[in-house]
């Protein structure tokens, strides 16, 4: 349903956005600018409740960017930059590639202009697009209730609330994709190293490492990396968290065409992994 529709239905029902990322804020912001009245949830307790997130480049998706912004907000566009002043001497956006056993560079990408391709921070961008957003923290979505010209969103506190439309924006593990796309139940792959071995056996010698065995495990690894690499990893702290890097990938299914009242956006409708 193209947005500018939204206009036309009951002016005091809300537009129901489920999760406070990059995609639901810019909605909500370009909502606001319509003076579309909406409202924000988010599973999560605050900002800060998983860590500051990834890098960000920004290219096709540019212009768009800039269209959905209010002035204001695209006026501060550069505060959400990683290194402000890499693009001030004229080296952002180069992402040059290196030998680390060496420490040569082996080659670079084309140098492109701002209104041509950004690097941003994850985190200074959202907190950038959550300006003036009340948003409504530690709401979990559970479930949808679908009235054709309504909906009612569940939560797993309990509450529910009623709104014109939803739209699921709650990233790559999202509740409202399952509950939206209900043929859907989960992707696996089983495989073993011979036909004849037991996927079982295979499974009993995956390793899993403690944080302090995973500090090691980089340390003991960077030994053969040249300088300045080798001391960037020796630099982590013994208190650091080591995380697990968990990659999803779904395909959007050619046959789902989105209803009147619910849709999905940006990684809850189409989750990739990274530098694709």
């Amino acid at each position: 349903m193209p947005i500018v529709e939204l206009n036309n239905m009951e002016n005091d029902v809300p537009v129901l956005i489920i999760g406070a990322g990059i995609s639901g804020l810019l909605l909500a912001q370009q909502l606001r600018q319509l003076e579309i009245p909406f409202q924000i949830y988010e599973r999560d307790s605050s900002f800060t409740a998983r860590g500051s997130g990834w890098g960000l480049t920004l290219h096709w998706s540019l212009p768009a960017l800039h269209e959905l912004l209010p002035e204001h907000l695209l006026s501060r566009l550069r505060e959400t930059y990683v290194d402000l002043g890499a693009v001030e001497r004229g080296e952002g956006s180069t992402f040059p590639f290196f030998d680390l056993t060496t420490g040569e560079r082996k080659g670079g990408v084309p140098q492109a202009g701002e209104n041509q391709r950004i690097r941003v921070s994850r985190e200074r961008l959202r907190n950038l697009l959550a300006t003036d957003i009340e948003i409504q923290w530690g709401k979990s979505f559970k479930e949808l209730s679908d009235y054709k010209t309504a909906v009612v969103a569940h939560f797993e506190d309990g509450t529910e609330v009623r709104g014109r439309m939803l739209f699921g924006c709650d990233g790559n593990r999202s509740r409202s994709m399952e509950d939206v796309n209900q043929s859907y139940v989960y992707q696996i792959c089983i495989s073993g190293s011979t036909e004849k071995e037991p996927f079982r056996s295979v499974a009993e010698r995956i390793t899993r490492p403690t944080n302090d065995e995973r500090i090691a495990l980089l340390r003991e690894a960077a030994q053969s990396l040249a300088e300045p690499f080798r001391r960037f990893v020796n630099s982590i702290s013994d208190s650091t968290t080591v995380k697990q890097l968990d990659l999803d990938d779904w395909v959007f299914p050619n046959n789902h065409v989105a209803a009147s009242t619910y849709t999905l956006v940006g990684d809850a409708a189409h989750a990739m992994t990274m530098c694709r």
